[in-house]
């Protein structure tokens, strides 16, 4: 699914001259717009940008034109040797559009807010929302809570980064244990989410003040609003969301998954063994299921749903039991499923899925039976997939996932508006580039236009030309998701000379 993505222009204001500062005044072209201003020396070199998107209400307004001032430094604020050096610019008319047209290769993507998620490790359901587990484009681990439509209601880093973005709850700092911890887990109630990762149990309750204890749990199911954990061959239960421990028992199997039923019954499984074991009045029984279990769920009337590898076809695969451990019904739909949450209301299941291809596939599909044979049939209600993109590019005219070998560019060919006498447009190169959060394109080394949003340290680009000529579209991906920008009316754009100083 295409989403737009909305544009945003930035004037950016001139400092304040100081007095021994080289003071000039230019007069612009004949339409107004955004000056972009530049100083260049004798070999065209771009030493200083002086204004990016500017208006002419940043300038000293003088009676022959706009004052504007340069302090004899490069940008990196090294003094520059004497010589003569020559000011230069482009306005912006309001002719020339941004616009972003889709966002490409992630289905959770819709926004530049949006998390940039690369993976999901695992989820849970309630009601009315999902709660997601993994890790975003800049390998950060994240969780986050979307309504069952698919927006974003939360979220939050579970290692942030020093200079990485705020989370609405961070878990305290705590020591953690030594040792090799279990995969990470997602389990989530109606107002608290809670994540097991690398020695440490955090509740997140909404709204409220999060709760970290160290504990290594290997899974987690819901239980009456208490979280049940396996920690190692002990089954504890524990208060939400305070993370007591109330209670505890003695697994058979040290659980890698585990499920609760309306009616109290237990599943508990382990990709270790064949098999799911079932609790139920208090005793354990091991169900012969031809899985190696990863997870386990139950589903309408009592029903047991699981995933992992079956043992007949050695593919990972889900299937249907009946309580007592009958076989019902498999799903298989070429993706290997990791994760399965059913409804205990309803013919319905969500699941987690990997292609051959590095695709991460989550869904929700709903038993239906065809009328006219009564054979089951699977009706999608919510499909979102992330494509790892970070070698895109354009391969025969289209944009694809992995452009391979085939050689990419991020500077076109252009004409610009004529300059002075001249009737015919100058040529010029523009290049696509990532500066503080934004993508803009240089023309001869000047920022010239803010083209949007997008914000990724160092995101891959890719600029082509479209069937009329000035207009240039511009791909920017982080590996997670691209982003299309097309830019429009590019001859729109008037170059201009401001004069030349002599620094002494």
């Amino acid at each position: 699914m295409k989403h737009l993505l909305l544009p945003a222009l930035v004037a950016l204001g001139l400092a304040a001259a100081q007095a021994d500062d080289q003071k000039f005044t230019f007069a612009l072209p004949e339409h107004e717009g955004l000056i972009s201003l530049g100083v260049f020396d004798a070999k065209g070199n771009l030493v200083r940008q002086l204004a990016s998107e500017a208006r002419e209400q940043d300038f000293t307004i003088g009676l022959n034109g706009l004052i504007a001032s340069w302090d004899g430094k490069d940008d990196a604020g090294n003094p520059q040797p004497a010589g003569k050096y020559f000011i230069r610019g482009y306005v912006v008319t309001d002719k020339v559009k941004s616009e972003g047209i889709a966002y490409h290769f992630n289905d959770w993507v819709t926004d530049d807010t949006s998390p940039r998620i690369a993976r999901i490790s695992d989820f849970a359901q309630t009601p009315d929302s999902f709660a997601l587990l993994g890790n975003l484009a800049d390998e950060q681990p994240f969780a986050a809570r979307y309504a069952r439509e698919g927006g974003l209601l939360w979220q939050t880093l579970l290692d942030p980064q020093a200079d990485g973005p705020e989370s609405i709850f961070q878990p305290e700092r705590i020591l953690r244990p030594s040792g090799i911890f279990a995969s990470s887990r997602i389990a989530a109630t109606a107002s608290t989410v809670i994540v097991a990762r690398e020695g440490v149990l955090s509740a997140f309750p909404l709204p409220g003040e999060s709760r970290t204890i160290s504990a290594a749990p290997a899974a987690l199911a819901i239980e009456d609003d208490a979280l049940l954990s396996a920690e190692g061959k002990s089954l504890v239960r524990r208060s939400l969301p305070a993370l007591e421990s109330v209670a505890a028992s003695e697994a058979p199997e040290e659980f890698q998954s585990l499920a609760v039923s309306p009616k109290h019954q237990l599943l508990g499984g382990t990709s270790k063994q064949l098999g799911v074991w079932k609790l139920e009045n208090e005793r354990w029984q091991k169900l012969d299921v031809p899985f190696r279990v990863t997870s386990v769920s139950f589903g309408k009337d009592s029903t047991i749903w699981l995933t992992g590898q079956e043992i007949d076809s050695g593919r990972e695969a889900v299937g249907q039991f009946a309580l007592d451990g009958t076989f019902l019904r498999k799903y298989y739909d070429g993706f290997a499923v990791r994760r399965i949450q059913a409804s205990a209301d309803s013919e319905e299941i969500a699941i987690l899925e990997a292609g051959d291809t590095g695709v991460t596939r989550f869904r929700v599909l709903r038993q239906e039976k065809k009328a006219e044979n009564g054979e089951v049939a699977w009706k999608i209600l919510l499909e979102k997939s992330i494509t790892p993109c970070a070698g895109f590019g354009i391969v025969d005219g289209r944009l694809v996932a992995n452009a391979g070998s085939t050689p990419q560019q991020d500077t076109v060919e252009t004409r610009v508006s004529p300059a002075g006498l001249s009737p015919v447009g100058r040529r010029v190169n523009v290049k696509a580039i990532s500066h503080h959060g934004a993508i803009w394109l240089e023309i001869n080394n000047l920022r010239t236009l803010r083209v949007g949003d997008f914000s990724a340290a160092a995101p891959r680009l890719v600029a082509r030309k479209v069937a009329d000529s000035s207009q240039l579209q511009l791909f920017a991906g982080d590996g997670s998701v691209v982003a299309e920008f097309l830019v429009s009316g590019l001859d729109q754009i008037e170059p201009f000379d401001a004069g030349e100083i002599d620094l002494p």
